[in-house]
């Protein structure tokens, strides 16, 4: 506790007249100097024990750096805008919205521990072994957009995948390339005389050379084929290539399907060039198969 003298009492007792007698006192007594440096410490004590109170009274769960905590929610809305649009361009638009198996099935990179605790609209998702499991967390009446992977859920899998593959997701282009490492798999569709480009591969669709699938209502010996002249690129360059409808080609780190032809075939009816669409898969090859054959 501060004792107050017997002159700092009088001080706020009588107000300014009774500060000017006191520093009138002070002043003959010689000890005014010694009286106002003793009132400074005192203020500045006094100032320190609030401010020490303040520190203690504050809100330690507060986010100590603002401006990385804002820029993690617009990194994770841009992977969450980036994931959506690259797997509708890939499987479709889903009726409800993206699920951790529709997610897999758009990118195969993902593994099953990326799931672990991802949100969803009505839960959450939960490793099991191998297996991920959906956990219902609400109440209210079920939705059939309930395994629905929402915006915190998306945030959660960044988090996830960041971690396992060690791309520190801090800005656009390291999301992009984390969306590239997990992105193994990709459809395609082009016409003849259209280019087209996914994973790194390249397709010029330059001919149909073969067309003897067997009509859905007609009974054939062989279901027959389509083969299609081409022109492939990848990282070897541009070179020819004839595609057996699901027969795979490989380049350096890729695999490529023709894995469906349409419009399919019927009795007594040419298709014209100009009416094919051809659906390609591009997947990229493991490390170890690339390793093995030298792509690498």
């Amino acid at each position: 506790m501060i004792k107050l003298s017997t002159e700092t009492r009088r001080m706020y007792l009588y107000g300014e007249r009774g500060t000017e007698v006191l520093a009138s006192k002070l002043a003959k007594s010689g000890s005014y100097e010694k009286y106002m440096r003793k009132s400074i410490i005192i203020v500045i004590i006094l100032l320190l024990i609030i401010l020490g109170i303040s520190y203690l009274g504050k809100d330690k769960s507060e986010p100590q750096n603002p401006v990385v905590q804002d820029n993690g929610a617009e990194m994770a809305k841009y992977f969450e805008a980036q994931i959506i649009a690259l797997g509708v361009k890939d499987i479709g638009q889903p009726i409800e919205g993206f699920d951790a198996e529709l997610v897999r099935l758009a990118f195969p990179g993902f593994i099953t521990t990326d799931f672990e605790g991802v949100e969803t609209f009505e839960g959450y998702y939960k490793v099991n072994g191998d297996r991920i499991e959906y956990i219902r967390s609400i109440e209210q009446p079920i939705t059939s957009a309930e395994r629905t992977i929402s915006s915190k859920g998306y945030a959660t899998l960044l988090k996830n995948t960041s971690a396992r593959l060690s791309i520190s997701a801090t800005s656009k282009e390291t999301i992009d390339s984390l969306i590239q490492a997990v992105n193994l798999a990709e459809k395609i569709s082009l016409r003849i005389g259209e280019k087209v480009s996914a994973l790194g591969v390249t397709i010029t669709a330059i001919a149909v050379e073969e067309d003897s699938r067997c009509p859905a209502d007609v009974t054939c010996v062989q279901a027959g084929t389509v083969r299609l002249k081409t022109v492939l690129g990848s990282g070897m360059g541009e070179a020819g290539q004839i595609f057996k409808l699901m027969e795979p080609t490989t380049t350096e780190a890729e695999a490529i399907t023709l894995v469906a032809v349409e419009p399919a075939p019927k009795p007594q009816i040419k298709i014209e060039a100009k009416d094919y669409i051809f659906l390609f898969e591009i997947q990229k090859l493991p490390q170890e198969i690339i390793e093995t054959s030298g792509g690498l």
